[in-house]
Formats: structure tokens, C-alpha cells, sequence
């Protein structure tokens, strides 16, 4: 079976997705929320809490 990974941004006021991407399910998240958090104020100059698990820390 064909697995995948969303990683999703919304605004937490209005439930609004701001950043979306879709990966292979095999790529390891750990390493890039550093990237998708880059990614995501390259396209949207605000200032934003970002929530994530554990894996942020690693």
C-alpha cells in the first residue's frame, strides 16, 4: 500500500489552510520541519505560532 505524508498549515482562528504539501511517506519529518517552516514565511510575511510534535525537537 502507498503511503504519504500532508504536512498542513491553517490559521488557527479561522481554520483556513495557508501551506499545504504532500510528501512520499517514507521521507523523514524530523529533518524538515526547519524547511517547511522556511518555506511557509517565504510565502507569507506574518508573524504565526507554529504547533508541531515531538519530532521538532529531535
Amino acid at each position: 500500500m502507498k503511503q504519504f505524508i500532508l504536512d498542513l498549515m491553517w490559521s488557527g482562528d479561522g481554520d483556513i489552510p495557508l501551506y499545504l504539501r504532500v510528501a512520499d511517506g517514507s521521507e523523514v519529518d524530523s529533518g524538515l520541519f526547519g524547511t517547511l517552516i522556511a518555506d511557509f514565511h517565504k510565502q507569507w510575511q506574518i508573524d504565526a505560532l507554529f504547533v508541531a510534535n515531538a519530532a521538532l525537537y529531535t
